[in-house]
């Protein structure tokens, strides 16, 4: 689709009338001014998508987010491996403006084509620094562990780059600094793979801003809890691939370490969470027919007594202090979580 025609205008400017006007010499700013025209035209209640904006044109005045790079496949070809990582290149080098001047776009999220690695990693890619979230694939013909991909990317989180410097390197570690009034603020880094061979990922407590103290660890897409003792977080990683770990500061008392709901692990399903008399309560939101698995660490003192939850069906499993809780509902509402335990 080349945008020239008068029935599509996608590529707005590309029209000849279009460009004629933009040499005229008695206007300095044609641009600035057909975007305010579009603002205008479509009203404040409509989203704006400047394709190809940026944080220095005029069009940051007037649009709600940015389309970043090139497309993400070809006509009738598949994703590919390098796409992805043009996905991530983009975003590195604009992360700076993201949901400061407007929200990036980086293009649509497709899985079917990819191996489930590279999936993982583009859906981490857009999910984790809350990017615009539009879906590619035909979804009827999607495979259930590519949909839950899909479904573990929503919805788009909020989030603000705290280094306001672009990036014109692959990084391989990506953090984020989860602060909600439900717990003690935590982090969620990402170690990403772009390498055709295995690696051993790492980064240090130094290099994330945060000190030193001991953490308790969750693995998003392997499942896998653990710690982090000495200030370095390392993992191996396969080619292509990411590794997305929460990083609690270890407590005295039994604590909430991640879930599956959403690749950021922020919580968001959870509100109300307290411990006092021996009890870890939360309230969870469930979405009806969709289970939601809760990760806990649970301190060497203590033991689970009993886990409760009126309303949903309930599966838990316990090794080596991390626990997991299942709930099942099949219509959408909150559940009270109460996990009671005894030294």
């Amino acid at each position: 689709m080349s945008g020239r025609g008068h029935s599509y205008c996608a590529h707005l400017y590309e029209r000849p009338e279009i460009r004629a006007c933009f040499h005229d010499p008695g206007c300095p700013n044609p641009f600035e001014l057909c975007v305010k025209a579009i603002r205008e035209g479509i009203g404040e209640d409509c989203y704006l998508l400047a394709c190809q904006g940026h944080s220095t044109g005029p069009e940051s005045t007037y649009a709600d987010a940015s389309r970043l790079g090139a497309d993400i496949v070809h006509p009738n070809k598949p994703v590919v491996w390098p796409n992805v990582m043009n996905q991530a290149r983009c975003f590195m080098n604009q992360s700076f403006a993201h949901n400061i001047t407007m929200i990036c776009d980086p293009d649509t999220l497709l899985v079917k084509d990819l191996p489930t690695e590279e999936a993982r990693v583009s859906a981490t890619i857009i999910a984790l620094p809350g990017q615009l979230t539009f879906f590619g694939d035909k979804l009827a013909g999607l495979d259930m562990d590519k949909m839950k991909i899909l479904q573990q990317t929503l919805p788009a989180i909020r989030v603000r780059p705290v280094s306001l410097y672009p990036y014109f390197d692959m990084l391989p570690v990506w953090n984020l600094s989860v602060n909600n009034s439900k717990m003690p603020e935590y982090q969620v880094v990402a170690l990403f793979n772009w390498t055709d061979k295995e690696s051993v990922i790492s980064v240090t407590t130094e290099e994330l801003g945060i000190d030193s103290a001991p953490r308790d660890t969750y693995e998003f897409w392997t499942g896998v809890a653990g710690s982090m003792e000495d200030g370095v977080l390392q993992a191996p990683v396969p080619a292509h691939g990411v590794r997305v770990f929460s990083l609690h500061q270890k407590q005295e008392y039994p604590q909430w370490i991640g879930s599956d709901r959403h690749i950021s692990m922020n919580a968001l399903e959870i509100s109300d969470y307290r411990w006092e008399d021996g009890t870890l309560s939360m309230e969870v939101n469930l979405v009806g027919g969709f289970p939601v698995t809760q990760h806990f660490r649970i301190p060497d003192h203590l033991h689970l007594q009993k886990v409760r939850c009126p309303g949903a069906r309930i599966e838990e499993t316990i090794h080596d202090g991390h626990l997991s809780v299942t709930l099942f509902s099949q219509k959408t509402q909150n559940v009270r979580l109460e996990l009671s335990f005894r030294a």
